[in-house]
């Protein structure tokens, strides 16, 4: 008790230095708590699944120009027969993720997210029903799932079992079941299951996709039984469809679960890294910032505890043994790196709230999380020790007689530890600032590639069986609003690949085709540039069964004089009218796919509105949901702006962005904080020599470049070593892209002068006021 008196004390005693010591080790780390909390919530994502490790996707290989491209996208009756021939699988269902749809039951209309899915589905997923049965909740084609957040939107109190919901104005479907909220950390999202069976009675065209092995719309999900590897599944399914149809040059290759989430990024059919690569760069962000925050530490406290030598002879002299010498030292180094790990969980819990709204999730604090407590607390036992061993042992061996002299030396090498440390810390800053550079420049370089189309002032709405019925009335009436330049209908989204198809042409040829479905002004209202022939027009009557290539379809399917070209699509024969530029749909970082836009006025559930420039878009989005909401009453006017829907393709990479700058301030701040107490010790240290040095003429400047000319040679070591160090690490991260930046030399320089200005900044003001103390003052005896 005495000793933990005389550790409050001291430490009361240098208070400057207490909170600059424990802020450090308190920011670093709920800084790497934080992380930790992120980094486990991602790869944790469905976990929360039974069936975890059982559960695949099931994707196609297809070969082109010598290199296997990865379709998610397979035939409608794939995951039947799968079931059906191999009973190593144990379910299995087709899924369809359909954009939301609207959902009535009396007076509540809501759009929801859909998804189409076969009964195996809830067998497969943990999805539990909080009412129905799971064996029977989507045996009736004309049933329905809601998860609680929806049966309340549209029934509120009131039991929804047996309750009747029209379906997007088509159709009446019959609540059978209600399942808990998705957990949010899972990658299947939805609002709402609807049986796969329902496309059948619902559409006529689904019914003639029975045998249909051509046509790749839904994604296939299996569970294998569980002595099942996924190597031996592979082996069996790979040339399942060649043996349905010799024609069909593709394999099939199954997706673990735990891969969707991090692993969802393939080149010539290998997974090549995803998300995992940010959560193992942000991880060691991390680890960095809590190192740096651990060595500022033990800088801090070593540096300090050569003050004590005198301390620790009189000890000595009046009995205390170099025993209690070191559990003293070590004591109040761990009870003082205990105080920053307290400080750090009151900061974790204060800064969660914000963290989540810059990550996007809703992460608890473990309050049960036994490994959590343990982890923190052996970090701050670790680095308390760490800090104490110094002064704890090499102190406490000096005899007392040679300690109480005025004169005592503490070693002429003591500080090189010091100094080695605080130049890791600069490497550490150094090169986190090179990564925030490169990363942001590769985020704006990928922001700023040209999409083939006009995201501006363009709008994409549901296109209900209500408003096709009134088509060319609600297309008219919208060019003549004086708001709109142009209209057009497509099957998907203009920011998202749906459909996948093989197409046969010039006799024996295949390829493999993003397919999009579109009528009229397509071209006109995305902006997108013609570079052969023209587009679909009303005034010829041959348009019905005519289609357009991007320039990637062109080159991939080797077409010398593609206008005029036959394409065999969907057991109908489409002629080339013209060539357009290449418009990217899928993820900005890669190539775009070979594409065909296929004439078809049928299939079509989005409606694309263009505004004419300079309208107010406030105005026209009034004007808009008047004429649509006169014509489809029944259907709420839900529209999003095309160019906010192509901004989240950037959400991940911003969100993990911003979290490194944060990341990289606070690095460098706790690495000013560190440098900040080191030098007022320096300059401590060295008051009567700075009072001599003035005594004999030296002016300020000369000083203050004695004081600061050791940390200017330490950051410029720290900028050589970090500087390849960053580039070859950088440099990998980058091949992970196709569409990616190459690391300009300046980067480098830039890094290493804005960390020796911030040294500078910080250890001058220090320097500045020891140089203006009188030395008077300075030279008087201790």
């Amino acid at each position: 008790m005495n000793y933990f008196r005389i550790a409050v004390r001291s430490l009361w005693k240098n208070k400057g230095y207490t909170f600059l010591n424990i802020a450090g080790l308190a920011i670093g780390m709920a800084c790497s708590f934080l992380a930790a909390l992120w980094a486990y919530d991602e790869l944790t994502y469905d976990q929360f699944h039974e069936n975890y490790g059982t559960i695949y996707q099931v994707n196609r290989n297809s070969e082109r120009d010598g290199r296997m491209i990865v379709i998610p996208n397979t035939p409608y009756p794939l995951a039947q027969a799968l079931k059906q021939t191999y009973p190593e699988i144990a379910n299995a269902s087709r899924v369809d993720w359909d954009a939301s749809r609207l959902l009535t039951a009396g007076e509540a209309r809501i759009y929801q997210q859909v998804v189409f899915a076969d009964p195996d589905f809830l067998t497969m997923f943990t999805f539990p029903l909080a009412e129905g049965t799971i064996t029977t909740a989507l045996a009736d084609p004309r049933s329905i799932v809601l998860s609680q957040k929806t049966a309340v939107s549209l029934f509120g109190r009131e039991d929804p079992m047996g309750k009747l919901i029209r379906f997007n104005n088509e159709i009446d479907v019959k609540v059978t079941g209600v399942l808990a909220n998705v957990p949010t950390n899972s990658t299947l999202q939805f609002d709402c299951i609807l049986p796969y069976s329902l496309h059948a009675v619902a559409d006529e065209w689904y019914r003639t996709l029975t045998d249909n092995w051509g046509n790749n719309v839904v994604k296939t999900y299996i569970q294998l039984q569980p002595n099942v590897t996924a190597a031996q599944a592979n082996a069996k399914l790979a040339n399942f469809l060649t043996a349905k149809d010799p024609a069909v040059k593709q394999t099939l290759m199954i997706h673990a679960m735990a891969d969707w989430r991090l692993r969802n990024k393939f080149d010539n059919g290998q997974i090549v890294g995803g998300l995992i690569e940010y959560v193992r760069i942000f991880s060691w962000v991390a680890g960095l910032v809590l190192l740096i925050a651990c060595i500022n530490f033990m800088n801090l406290a070593t540096a300090r505890s050569e003050k004590r030598a005198k301390e620790v002879g009189i000890r000595k002299a009046i009995g205390s043994s170099r025993t209690r010498l070191i559990f003293h030292f070590l004591g109040e180094s761990t009870m003082l790196a205990l105080l920053g790990f307290a400080l750090a969980v009151l900061l974790v819990l204060l800064l969660l709230p914000w963290f989540n709204t810059l990550t996007d999730k809703t992460i608890v604090f473990p309050y049960t999380n036994l490994t959590y407590w343990l982890i923190g607390l052996s970090i701050a036992l670790l680095t308390g020790v760490a800090a104490g061993l110094y002064p704890a042992f090499y102190l406490s061996s000096f005899q007392p007689v040679r300690m109480l002299k005025s004169a005592v030396q503490i070693g002429k090498n003591a500080g090189v530890p010091r100094q080695l440390l605080v130049g890791l810390q600069f490497s550490i800053s150094i090169l986190l600032i090179i990564s925030v550079l490169v990363i942001s420049r590769q985020l704006n370089y990928t922001k700023n590639r040209s999409v083939g189309y006009e995201r501006n002032n363009l709008i994409m709405l549901e296109f209900s069986q209500e408003l096709k019925q009134k088509e060319d009335v609600l297309r008219n009436e919208l060019l003549t609003s004086g708001y709109v330049r142009s209209v057009s209908g497509t099957m998907a989204p203009i920011t998202e690949i749906r459909n996948m198809n093989g197409v046969q042409y010039g006799g024996d040829k295949s390829a493999v085709l993003v397919t999009v479905s579109s009528d009229y002004d397509y071209l006109k209202t995305f902006g997108i540039r013609l570079k052969a022939g023209r587009g679909f027009s009303p005034d010829f009557a041959t348009d019905s069964s005519a289609m357009l290539l991007n320039e990637s379809a062109v080159k991939a399917m080797n077409l010398r004089k593609p206008l005029g070209e036959q394409v065999e699509h969907w057991g109908k024969t489409y002629h080339v009218i013209g060539v357009i530029d290449d418009v990217l749909m899928e993820s900005p970082y890669d190539n775009v796919r070979p594409t065909g836009i296929f004439f078809d006025k049928e299939h079509r559930s989005f409606m694309n509105i263009r505004f004419r420039e300079g309208v107010n878009i406030q105005e026209a989005l009034a004007g808009t949901r008047k004429i649509v909401e006169s014509l489809a009453p029944s259907s709420p006017f839900a529209y999003t702006f095309v160019d906010q829907e192509y901004a989240k393709k950037f959400a991940s990479e911003e969100r993990i962005g911003n979290l490194i700058n944060a990341f990289a301030l606070l690095t460098i701040f706790i690495s000013c904080l560190g440098l900040f107490g080191l030098a007022a010790y320096t300059a401590e240290r060295r008051t009567k020599e700075i009072g001599v040095r003035k005594v004999l003429g030296a002016d300020l400047s000369s000083i203050v470049l004695m004081l600061s000319r050791e940390y200017v040679y330490l950051v410029l070591a720290a900028s050589f070593i970090a500087s390849p160090v960053a580039w070859y690490f950088l440099h990998n991260w980058l091949q992970n892209y196709t569409y990616r930046i190459e690391i300009p030399w300046w980067i480098f320089i830039v890094s290493g002068l804005v960390a020796l200005v911030v040294a500078l900044l910080t250890v001058s003001f220090q320097s500045i006021k020891a140089a203006l103390m009188n030395p008077v003052k300075s030279l008087r005896s201790e």
